[in-house]
């Protein structure tokens, strides 16, 4: 039997999960460019929309960490022609199918889970939420379609995710 307290711990969980799902893009300049993901192109022939990580960002010099290179490479300032920051991963994609999931599945699964009931609509109403009521219905299904939602959403998700590119002006190319 599902009570009323429960339903409330159930509704506090459900809104932990999404605000824990969430995440913000946070801003950043040519100054806080260590330990991001970049595209850049240079004059040295091995760069030309190279990806790695920014290792290091210095006053002419930053050395990147290239995607399946444990070493980072020196890259003069003056030789990079064009510098794009990732904004968006596969993570972000995840986390942002994944509520829609959450939020779908748990509408469905209500929705579901009320229309299922026996109860009549004549029928007299305990109060609360006792077994085989359209509320104890409306629960299960709930919860069920909230993580089957999740599941769905997380799959699509990752299958779907690609990086935004962001261009950004290197202080060597500020005009």
């Amino acid at each position: 039997m599902l009570s009323l307290p429960f339903l409330r711990r159930a509704r506090w969980v459900l809104a932990a999960l999404l605000a824990l799902s969430s995440s913000a893009a946070a801003p950043a300049g040519a100054q806080s460019l260590s330990g991001v993901r970049a595209r850049l192109w240079s004059g040295q022939p091995p760069l030309q929309g190279a990806v790695g990580t920014i290792y290091s960002l210095g006053a002419d010099t930053m050395l990147v960490t290239l995607d399946g290179h444990a070493a980072p490479v020196a890259v003069p300032l003056a030789s990079v022609l064009r510098l794009q920051v990732s904004r968006r991963d596969r993570a972000d994609n995840v986390a942002r199918w994944l509520r829609w999931g959450l939020l779908g599945g748990a509408v469905a699964g209500v929705a579901y889970g009320a229309s299922r009931s026996a109860e009549s609509e004549g029928a007299v109403r305990d109060r609360g939420c006792s077994e085989g009521s359209r509320c104890d219905h409306a629960v299960r299904y709930g919860l069920g379609g909230t993580a089957l939602g999740a599941i769905v959403g997380g799959i699509f998700g990752a299958a779907t995710g690609t990086e935004r590119w962001e261009e950004v002006r290197l202080p060597s190319r500020t005009p």
